[in-house]
């Protein structure tokens, strides 16, 4: 297993969120809708928000993720929760899920339609919903006008496409949804359950490493975590919740 898989596949998370955003982007969707029968979780990790949304509804659930271990880890979960059978986990990409067209009537994404592209996923998510069907989706978007320097520098080095929310707004409305609610995720979800545990398992990985590439792929995490800590709140991650129109 490489280095960066070593420390995203340990997280409790493999990206911001925590089980009361989860909850409250649920809320948000129930207002106004009907039965929720079948969600779609896309790039689901670990699970965490799987197993929140397997607790607070009835629904079977269909969990893509491309990492066999992470879903592995997904299915001792619900097993233990007794909700095994009502989930499906299945091991595919993103960008090449072979499910049936208007199959679901809610799908999920936290933090991982980046691989995609914000985009591209609203247009795959348009196939597979049912009329009338429902996204909550957290995506990066920047908050201010315009953003500082040296984020923008740093998430462009990084190959991030980081845009402002007014234009998440555009692109859902040009993908034919319409916006339902918004809010901006928690510090919690960001901290609690991702970065500082993301530090943790850094630290953990530099005792008695000596690969220079592994050093300096740790080094580019932790220089993300010095961004976050200087610059969250000029950016974040805004869930969005739309409807099929």
């Amino acid at each position: 297993m490489n280095i960066l898989s070593q420390v995203f596949t340990a997280l409790p998370r493999q990206g911001p969120g925590s089980t009361a955003d989860t909850l409250n982007a649920l809320s948000r969707v129930r207002d106004g809708f009907g039965p929720i029968e079948n969600i779609l979780d896309v790039g689901c990790g670990c699970g965490a928000q799987t197993m929140a949304l397997l607790r607070n509804t009835t629904a079977q659930v269909t969990a893509v993720d491309l990492s066999a271990s992470l879903l592995a880890r997904l299915r001792t979960s619900a097993q233990a929760e007794g909700v095994n059978d009502r989930l499906t986990p299945v091991e595919c990409s993103m960008k090449d899920m072979p499910l049936a067209p208007n199959s679901f009537d809610l799908i999920w994404s936290e933090g991982a339609v980046y691989i995609m592209g914000f985009e591209a996923a609203l247009e795959s998510f348009r196939t597979l919903l049912r009329p009338g069907g429902r996204v909550a989706i957290s995506e990066m978007a920047w908050l201010v006008d315009p953003p500082p320097t040296a984020a923008a520098q740093w998430w462009e080095k990084e190959g991030a496409s980081v845009v402002h929310d007014r234009e998440k707004r555009r692109c859902l409305e040009r993908q034919g949804y319409r916006i339902l609610d918004t809010f901006l995720l928690s510090d919690t979800g960001w901290w609690d359950n991702y970065l500082t545990p993301m530090a943790e398992r850094i630290a953990e990985l530099r005792r008695g490493q000596s690969d220079p590439d592994a050093i300096a792929v740790l080094d580019r995490i932790d220089g993300e975590i010095a961004i976050h800590r200087e610059y969250l709140g000029t950016y974040g991650y805004v869930f969005y919740i739309a409807e099929l129109s």
